[in-house]
């Protein structure tokens, strides 16, 4: 059965092709071998496949996916059959200390959560239990998450680094996809600007105001929908060159209030900013090592 982030991207990317195409037909200054035409299909080609990259690869579900062979440091949590108390601090199996052989399965975490009544089954991968490094617990997953980590009531997933849920690509954008996010709205937004441009040098001039409706009447509906995802995705790039320069999440920056770890300092300065250069480089250049761990700094 196909799912529904799958449903968004095709609809979406028919979409897309539809305006192409339409564009295209009324923009004859699009059909040829130019430079400047050429500029403009390779744009065009980048946006897609950052779409497609962004919206179907895993944002970064939490507990992250162990590889075959653990990275040193990291270790596993096992939880009782029972529910646990928010920020209860739970035993840890470090390298080194050979757990006992009743050791219970480890969830599938690509699936969905169970039931959030359900507090029977619990086992979990996790990869710290410090203060400065645990957020809290979630209920639904019945996990302890990392900071930064909120859970998805959409996907009904946990997701690090999380974000925002964006109906857009029909999923989240976390730890793994934020990178490619950022440079796939980059690049939409140049290719609606470009589209602006060769749309309104498309006008064709007639004598009087009923013809030259009847000539452009279609340039003008393109043009009223090229500039209201010209204006949304705008804003939206500007949004997120501020988020990376402050090295926020959307989710931090617009529900300071009312995330655990957050609310009670002191200071309104982001606590995991790295300064003005390394926000941006860690935000639009870097991306993310999947086991990242991020520590909260005392005030």
């Amino acid at each position: 059965m196909v799912s529904s982030r799958v449903k968004t991207v095709i609809i979406l990317m028919m979409f897309h092709i539809h305006v192409l195409v339409l564009l295209a037909f009324r923009c004859p200054d699009l059909i040829g071998l130019e430079n400047k035409v050429i500029g403009f299909w390779a744009v065009v080609l980048i946006t897609v496949v950052l779409y497609l990259k962004t919206s179907l690869m895993d944002p970064g579900y939490w507990p992250l996916q162990l590889p075959t062979s653990r990275p040193e440091g990291t270790f596993v949590v096992l939880v009782e059959d029972r529910p646990l108390a928010n920020q209860e601090n739970i035993e840890t199996i470090r390298e080194g200390n050979t757990p006992s052989e009743n050791i219970p399965t480890i969830r599938d975490f690509n699936s969905p959560c169970e039931n959030p009544n359900d507090l029977s089954k619990q086992n979990l991968v996790k990869h710290e239990t410090d203060s400065n490094t645990t957020g809290r617990f979630c209920s639904y997953c019945k996990i302890s998450q990392q900071l930064r980590t909120k859970h998805c009531r959409d996907c009904n997933k946990c997701v690090a680094l999380y974000d925002h849920h964006c109906p857009w690509i029909g999923g989240c954008v976390g730890q793994n996809n934020r990178f490619y996010f950022f440079w796939y709205v980059l690049f939409q937004c140049i290719e609606l600007w470009m589209a602006d441009i060769y749309c309104v040098l498309s006008f064709e001039d007639s004598d009087g105001v009923i013809y030259w409706m009847y000539e452009n009447i279609l340039r003008v509906l393109l043009m009223i929908i090229l500039s209201l995802f010209t204006l949304m995705v705008t804003m939206l790039l500007f949004f997120h060159i501020f988020l990376a320069v402050q090295g926020f999440t959307t989710w931090e920056f617009l529900s300071w209030n009312k995330i655990e770890y957050l609310k009670t300092r002191t200071s309104k300065k982001n606590p995991f900013s790295i300064g003005f250069f390394g926000n941006i480089y860690r935000y639009c250049c870097e991306k993310i090592p999947q086991f990242k761990i991020w520590e909260l700094p005392s005030e």
